[in-house]
């Protein structure tokens, strides 16, 4: 009995531990083959695996390539805009001093008493409204109206010299120039007569 309850206890033993997966039916050889097979399939993962890692640290290198590259155009590109700021501070502070050299030129220049000018010739009011009463009875025997004769260029005076200019063939300036003055001589003479 004894025996019997130690055999059926091992039949249970061994029936739970082949439902559990532990133990099998099969054979050492079987088992050798099964196992020998799932050796294969792991070597051929773990050199999948090698493979792809080979693959990742290619990539890895060609990145920090890259980057390096990068970094260094970087470097390149800090460099070159920090020369171009000193030569932009130079230009400013070259531009700065030109500035301040111009100011104290000019403050020089405003500083210099100004030369006066040499005085003119001054013709006297009376002999200036003689000429004009001259000029005015030319026009007015050469048949323009020059309005009253009283010494003055007026509007009128002015309009009679360019009308008289105009139909002379002369330039129209509606001033007594040298070639008006040279065509009215004739009538001026008529009134010194």
């Amino acid at each position: 009995m004894r025996r019997t309850k130690l055999l059926l206890g091992g039949t249970v033993v061994s029936l739970g531990l082949i439902l559990s997966g532990c133990a099998t039916f099969l054979g050492p050889s079987q088992e050798t083959k099964r196992m020998g097979e799932e050796i294969q399939m792991l070597q051929e993962n773990v050199k999948k695996l090698s493979q792809q890692n080979i693959q990742l640290q290619k990539e890895r290198d060609q990145l920090y390539k890259e980057l390096r590259s990068i970094s260094q155009m970087f470097q390149q590109a800090l460099q070159a805009e920090k020369k171009e700021r000193e030569r932009l501070r130079t230009q400013i502070q070259q531009l700065s001093k030109t500035i301040q050299e111009q100011k104290k030129k000019q403050a020089t220049i405003k500083r210099r008493p100004k030369p006066t000018p040499k005085p003119k010739p001054r013709v006297k009011v009376s002999q200036a409204r003689e000429k004009v009463k001259q000029i005015q009875e030319a026009l007015k025997r050469a048949g323009y109206d020059p309005g009253p004769i009283d010494g003055k260029i007026g509007p009128l005076t002015r309009n009679a010299l360019q009308e008289f200019q105009k139909e002379n063939g002369l330039p129209v300036t509606g001033k007594a120039d040298d070639a008006t003055m040279k065509l009215l001589q004739e009538y001026m003479e008529e009134s010194l007569k």
